[in-house]
């Protein structure tokens, strides 16, 4: 059955990609950021009303984003599929990844001047994903 492991390690990668192990470390303090924050401006935007919605909505979006990601890369490595069927992935894959990363930023400046803390606390999910943005489309245009 195809891995995750198995297509990483059989793919061209640059000399700066993460070792794979490091995926779930890093996710392991994303998410708890993620939980704390999304939901501080979940009930500002959508239950207190004291941001406009559009606040919240890029949150949501987001979130949609980093589901169908996540998703993707699991339907992706099914046990029905072989490793030469995994590269019409990479482009969706980009996509979406992609709207991951223009969210973060629009997350960010859109709690600096109301929740500075909360802006912060997407630093680290920026950082993951701009590598995680740049690895995919490098194993794009690589492989």
């Amino acid at each position: 059955a195809l891995t995750i492991k198995t297509w990483y390690v059989s793919i061209n990668l640059p000399s700066w990609a993460p070792p794979l192990g490091s995926y779930s470390v890093a996710w392991g303090i994303i998410y708890p950021l993620i939980v704390i924050s999304f939901a501080y401006v979940f009930w500002k935007s959508f239950v207190k009303h004291e941001w406009r919605r559009y606040i919240g909505a890029i949150f949501l979006v987001n979130l949609i984003f980093n589901l169908i990601y996540a998703i993707g890369t699991f339907a992706a490595f099914s046990e029905n599929q072989m490793l030469s069927d995994i590269d019409k992935y990479y482009r969706p894959a980009a996509f979406v990844i992609t709207v991951v990363w223009l969210t973060i930023i629009a997350m960010i400046l859109s709690t600096w001047d109301r929740a500075k803390w909360v802006a912060l606390m997407q630093i680290p999910y920026l950082a993951w994903v701009t590598v995680a943005t740049a690895l995919q489309y490098t194993i794009n245009f690589t492989n």
